[in-house]
């Protein structure tokens, strides 16, 4: 989470003050809403036989 705060991919967050950081949850599923998926869904195992020539 904080290497996408640092690249600036993230929301802004809001400072609560000391040391305690949160995201307001409607910018965070926004965000997430946007995000790209790379997830495959489903494999195809069926064995490939080799024909030789």
């Amino acid at each position: 989470m904080w290497r996408w705060r640092r690249h600036g991919d993230l929301p802004a967050a809001v400072k609560l003050g000391g040391t305690t950081t949160r995201w307001r949850l409607s910018d965070i599923e926004e965000w997430a809403g946007r995000l790209v998926s790379g997830f495959t869904t489903s494999f195809d195992f069926r064995a490939q036989v080799a024909t030789a020539i």
